[in-house]
């Protein structure tokens, strides 16, 4: 009875865990969870996210009302929100698989995201826009929807432009929001610029180099937004109905054309002649790597030696790199410190020996740390701490420190005693000099510039209501990266990328410079007047910009002094470090008065965002206790299809049920997932119950499942399988990870002759299990998909064990191995493994591939709805050495069975092939997680084995979910 006995250990293993809440984006959140209920929504927070809880609880119903008012649906669904403060990474998501639900990380925008006026309720309502678009569908799937709230037919049609273009297009009808902000829409008008606007078939969202993801958002959201502006409302709510009520042979272009009358390629021409962005010819010296995308730099500029030191992070190629340049802009060196992920900020020291770097690294998940660089020991410590982000260093005689822009209760704070005021943001505080330090600050849609010393906010400049880009109403300008260029008893020099708040479409992002005299705090704004040859997301000028600014450009001649801005500039494919040579006839001077701060603290004030449509919601919330049982009784029930495999006693799948039931669930922020299946096989007339059980975060996953069969005799067979995988330790590009595989089969398998002859009826005991541990370093080192460096290596423990009732004695085999894979590029990338001990039939294998050309293609194919990655052209030989097995550790016996190996033991093969890479371009599978690869292949073995052929060819394909 053992087999019964496990199945009711599973059984009650997965019906008690659900019941403990706090897990994958909640871990580490307190408890018990808190519940308010809305008309609409169920609100389900800790106690720490209380404050955003309110503020989603305040326009929860209206937002729903408001959006299904201007898509022209109704509300008729009710919604769980899950808010977190255990990501330190903005982001949300609305999934509808296995039901509709929305999550919420509460925490600082990044500068990608800080274009909202109150950040949380503006995700919200992105994700809620998403939530809406996707139950827009026909009445009669309405009705259906206790099925599954994912039954509607524009899942298979939708893509990302899309599903993204709605949700970016309604974000911004206000002020705020990504088409209001050039940061995010110079993408756009870049591709124009370089004369290379895709097709939309090219940015649905599939493409899996830079810029995919980014190209669908924004391309989708102002393709969304001519078409809402130039058709009316109306026809774009008609466009999300059609798509939810019909599904087409062409997929959404027919969708498109029912809804328009018209293709999308006639549309997509037209929206391409609204783009009309100026730009400069490109006259800029690249100091960064071919293809690099760098996403923060510094600079220190050695007035003693005459040299000027960049740092920067290329993040297609995981490496900080140091650039010497002499007195004259010439590269001396071009150096890589290390390699590292996810850098978000790096900051020399005042004396250029060190740099302070922030990161995102995952532990259970994404969390936000510091770390610091030696540059002349070459030594990297990275700090514990989490929920600290934009490290610099202030250094006065007494203290030098490393500072930050501290996460405290969801809100910031300087490690400074600076008090923010509530809801204001700091990016980039930089070090100015002894005791003084300046950072951008947000409030709202309002930027500023403000210095504070250890004790007290001295000043600060408001940019929100100056001139700002030729042509453009006095507005809010957004601030980007501010850096401490020079200073001296007399003034302070400061720089940074900025746009022009509501020029989102119409202006490509700039260089600015901030010029104040000490004695009065009387400051000068030097913005940059036109276009350069592409968006500055970044820049830092030579100290001696300062001197040339003090010029009057009204006096400028033809010998007008120029200075070196280094800069990094958002190309459509790349985002390169550049230099290029500016004058002050460049920029536009512009007065901004001080607010000098006579108290140590600014006022603290809260204000929270109103709908900004009519309140139509009357029904008052409430809060209720948090019962897991409320949520996982939601879910995909499938009424007619339950599949529950069988098994032969070698784990092999023999048939499987059709006919049945399956029901399957998750809590509202996905990490416990449960399955349920039943079903019935016609075909060997066996009946069966599958239920499975997996979830985990970041640093832990698992997955449980159970089967259990019965035939006309009865119980036939047990089946259970558990899969661990644990990491324990992440690095700079490094991890070590333990992990587990086991299934178990205790009962009778099929006996067909159509299966296999001469099977064992009788019942059998069966066991497979793996252990592992794994390290590896593996990690990009050049933007080209397939150029990575590193090893892996896993040592493992393999158990099998095979018993029944007509076995005279049990087969058991247990022996250990190690798999090991080194990658290396020598003008191409190369990749070997090898393998001991793989499995009982071979004591090794070896493999070595030579990637000899990628052809990178990145293009939707017309007549089917197939992307089209790239052509790969490869070699690889391959060998492999059988034996015979002992019971027992054969790895002790290494040497042994090596020495003994005959050269028909031996058995390898050279294989040259050409692969085309595709993936789908429609619907939901547009995501990354699924392709496949179709391509022609020819073998040949020296030393093939009995069954293989000496010379082999033909169509291979393979396919990858």
């Amino acid at each position: 009875m053992r087999h019964h006995f496990f199945s009711f250990v599973f059984v009650l293993f997965s019906l008690i865990l659900p019941a403990f809440p706090s897990g994958g984006v909640l871990a580490d959140s307190s408890l018990p969870l808190h519940v308010i209920r809305t008309e609409f929504f169920d609100i389900i927070f800790p106690e720490e996210c209380a404050d955003s809880a309110k503020k989603i609880e305040a326009v929860c119903d209206d937002y729903y009302l408001e959006i299904t008012r201007l898509l022209e649906t109704d509300a008729y669904q009710r919604f769980p929100v899950t808010i977190t403060r255990s990501v330190e990474v903005l982001n949300a998501y609305y999934a509808a698989v296995p039901y509709n639900r929305i999550v919420l990380f509460d925490t600082l925008p990044s500068t990608s995201l800080d274009m909202y006026e109150d950040t949380i309720q503006s995700v919200f309502y992105h994700e809620l826009t998403h939530a809406v678009t996707y139950n827009m569908k026909a009445s009669v799937l309405r009705k259906f929807s206790f099925i599954a709230d994912c039954l509607n037919p524009a899942w298979l049609s939708i893509t990302t432009f899309w599903a993204e273009g709605a949700t970016v297009s309604f974000e911004s009808k206000g002020r705020g929001g990504r088409l209001n902000d050039p940061f995010s829409t110079q993408i756009v008008n870049q591709s124009k610029i370089e004369s290379r606007f895709p097709g939309w078939r090219d940015v649905t969202g599939a493409r899996d180099t830079y810029p995919g993801g980014t190209d669908a958002y924004m391309f989708g959201s102002m393709f969304a937004c001519y078409l809402q502006e130039t058709y009316g409302m109306s026809k774009y709510a008609e466009f999300w109905k059609n798509a939810g009520s019909r599904l087409t042979p062409s997929f959404v272009a027919g969708v498109f054309e029912k809804t328009y009358g018209m293709s999308i390629g006639s549309a997509w021409d037209d929206f391409e002649k609204t783009l009309d962005v100026r730009s400069a010819e490109k006259n800029a010296a690249v100091l960064s790597q071919k293809k690099s995308i760098v996403s923060t730099f510094d600079v220190f500029f050695d007035r003693e030696n005459m040299e000027t030191k960049i740092a920067y992070f290329d993040s297609a190629s995981s490496a900080l790199r140091l650039l010497l340049l002499d007195s004259d802009g010439r590269v001396k060196k071009n150096k890589k410190l290390l390699s590292v992920t996810n850098l978000t900020r790096l900051a020399f020291s005042p004396d250029g020996e060190k740099l302070a770097l922030s990161r995102n690294i995952e532990k259970k998940n994404s969390k936000s740390v510091l770390a610091v660089y030696d540059i002349k020991k070459g030594k990297y410590v990275q700090h514990n701490e989490s929920g600290v982000r934009d490290s610099f260093f202030a250094w006065s005689k007494e203290n030098p420190s490393l500072e930050c822009v501290r996460f405290e209760g969801g809100k910031a704070a300087f490690s400074s005693p600076l008090l923010l005021k509530a809801d204001e943001v700091p990016f980039s505080p930089v070090f100015v000099d002894e005791n003084l330090c300046a950072s951008i600050v947000k409030d709202g849609l309002s930027w500023k510039i403000r210095f504070f010393d250890a004790e007290k906010v001295l000043c600060e400049y408001d940019f929100s209501s100056i001139p700002g880009a030729e042509g453009a109403e006095p507005g809010s300008l957004i601030l980007h990266r501010l850096h401490a260029v020079d200073s001296d008893s007399d003034s302070i020099f400061l720089s940074f990328s900025w746009a022009q708040l509501g020029m989102g479409g119409k202006m490509l992002s700039r260089a600015g410079f901030l010029k104040i005299k000490r004695d009065s705090w009387r400051a000068e704004a030097f913005l940059q007047k036109e276009n350069s040859f592409a968006g500055v997301t970044d820049c830092l000028p030579a100290f001696s910009a300062a001197e040339c600014l003090s010029t009057d450009p009204l006096n400028s001649s033809d010998d007008e002094k120029s200075f070196p801005l280094y800069a990094i500039f958002a190309e459509y494919e790349q985002n390169p470090l550049c230099q290029l040579e500016m004058k002050p006839s460049d920029f536009e001077n512009v007065e901004i008065a001080p607010n000098i701060f006579d108290r140590a603290k600014p006022q603290i004030s809260s204000s929270e965002k109103k709908s900004d449509g009519q309140v139509i919601s009357g029904k008052e919330s409430y809060e209720i206790s948090y019962n897991p049982f409320r949520y996982y009784r939601r879910g995909i029930f499938l009424p007619l299809l339950g599949i529950v495999e069988s098994y032969s006693h070698d784990f092999k799948k023999d048939s499987s049920t059709i006919p049945g039931l399956t029901f399957a669930s998750t809590n509202p922020w996905g990490d416990r997932r449960f399955d349920f299946s039943a079903g019935y096989d016609p075909f060997y007339n066996l009946a069966g119950l599958k239920t499975q059980f997996s979830g985990g975060d970041n640093s832990f996953k698992y997955s449980l499942t159970g089967t259990c069969l019965f035939d006309k005799d009865g119980f036939m067979q047990n089946y259970d399988s558990l899969q661990l995988t644990k990491y324990l330790w992440r690095g700079k590009v490094s991890y070590f990870a333990v992990g587990s595989q086991g299934s178990f089969l205790y009962g009778r398998q099929i006996v067909d002759a159509k299966l296999s002859r001469g099977r064992d009826d009788s019942i059998g005991k069966s066991l497979d299990a793996l252990a592992f541990v794994q390290f590896s370093n593996v990690h990009k080192v050049s933007p080209e998909p397939y150029y990575s460096a590193g090893f892996l290596l896993q040592p493992f423990i393999l158990a099998s064990w095979r018993d029944s009732e007509n076995r005279i004695s049990a087969e058991k085999y247990v022996n250990a191995g190690a798999k090991a894979q080194l990658r290396f590029p020598i003008f191409i990338p190369f990749i070997f493994t090898a393998q001991l001990f793989p499995n009982k039939d071979y004591a090794a294998s070896a493999s070595l591939t030579a990637i000899l050309a990628d052809f990178e293609i990145h293009k939707g194919i017309p007549a089917i709805s197939l992307f089209i990655q790239r052509i790969v052209l490869s070699a690889s030989y391959s060998g492999k050495l059988s034996y015979n097995h002992d019971e027992l550790w054969d790895i002790n016996r290494t040497g042994e069975i090596l020495k003994n190996a005959k050269k028909s033991d031996y058995s390898d093969a050279i294989v040259l092939s050409g692969d085309l890479y595709l993936s789908p371009n429609t619907g939901f599978f547009t995501n990354g997680n699924y392709s496949f690869s179709l391509g022609y292949s020819v073998i040949y073995r020296p030393n093939p084995t009995k069954k293989e052929n000496r010379l082999a060819y033909g169509i291979t394909f393979s396919m990858d979910y």
